[in-house]
């Protein structure tokens, strides 16, 4: 979902209130993105808390969790759509603990940025993984996603090295349209 003008004089307004530089995306080579509006309530086993997802992105999901637990593995789902605000919060609160800017996004996308505010970006634990972690990558999980989840059209977004500065996510999937 491309920004709108809309959306890209809130993101600018945001950015100078948390002293992003001006150049981010482009030195970042980075797509602003538009807050998803039609979203489903998704819930968990594992959680108490739901979180939402675009419904293409929620139907896909169902598919790619049913054909895992057939195959016996374990998908869980702990983040999906975030606001520009609960973006803004996430950084600030790394920032108060004395991160800098820059060292807080190259973890997290600048408000704007983010694939979780299209409601088709999803984040993946499994049983006994700590939850944003890159031991995720030693998983019996995260071997089968590499294996299966482009049939489901889901696609890891940040592998190592990436071209947009972000730390390597093996629990970051997006559901691509």
């Amino acid at each position: 979902m491309k920004a709108t003008e809309r959306d890209l004089l809130q993101i600018a307004y945001l950015h100078k209130k948390m002293g992003i530089p001006e150049d981010y995306a482009e030195s970042r080579l980075l797509v602003p993105y538009s807050e998803a509006t039609e979203l489903v309530k998704v819930e968990n086993d594992f959680d108490p808390r739901c979180f939402y997802l675009s419904v293409d992105t929620k139907i896909a999901l169902s598919h790619l969790q049913e054909a895992a637990h057939h195959q016996q593995i374990d998908l869980q789902v702990y983040s999906g759509f975030r606001s520009y605000e609960y973006q803004r919060r996430l950084i600030e609160d790394r920032i108060i603990t004395g991160e800098p800017i820059e060292t807080v996004l190259s973890f997290l996308a600048a408000p704007g940025y983010s694939e979780h505010h299209t409601g088709r970006a999803i984040d993946l634990t499994t049983s006994g993984c700590t939850a944003g972690c890159e031991e995720f990558e030693a998983t019996e999980a995260f071997k089968w996603l590499e294996a299966n989840a482009d049939k489901y059209n889901f696609k890891m977004s940040y592998p190592r090295s990436n071209p947009w500065g972000f730390v390597y996510e093996p629990w970051h999937w997006a559901y691509q349209i």
